[in-house]
């Protein structure tokens, strides 16, 4: 099962409600280029854009509370500097002080959906339905 955990194109991750990683999938290092030592080994917190750090913390309360976050967004740092946007849908189980989460790389979504707000209005609607049939691929 770890090899289908490992192909997968998300970012699949365990975390504990002391701030850090328990585990995380192969995805990243594919998708940030931090190895999975380097990724547990520094609080999650650490990889979150200073300007999202704030509403992140939001979100953790919300899961130390026992709610599901879904369709949280977040920068997240790579291993060579630059950022890349994640979309969160983590799950709290709190009887074992952890949390799942699953993580999409929405970085190119969002630089096409940016670059169609600069367009013409009318060719963005048009770009825009056939965008998720695009990202399916």
């Amino acid at each position: 099962m770890r090899w289908v955990h490992d192909g997968l194109p998300f970012l699949i991750a365990t975390a504990g409600l002391d701030g850090y990683y328990k585990r995380v999938n192969a995805a990243f290092e594919r998708i940030l280029g931090w190895s999975e030592r380097e990724s547990l080994s520094r609080p999650f917190m650490e990889f979150i854009h200073p300007e999202d750090r704030a509403s992140a913390d939001e979100a953790f309360e919300r899961l130390a509370t026992g709610k599901t976050v879904a369709g949280f967004v977040d920068r997240n740092l790579r291993k060579d500097g630059t950022y890349r946007w994640i979309e969160w849908m983590v799950i709290p189980v709190l009887d074992r002080n952890i949390a799942f989460g699953i993580g999409q790389d929405i970085t190119e979504r969002l630089r096409v959906e940016e670059a169609l707000q600069e367009s013409e209005p009318g060719q963005g609607t048009c770009v825009r339905a056939i965008l998720p049939i695009v990202e399916q691929d």
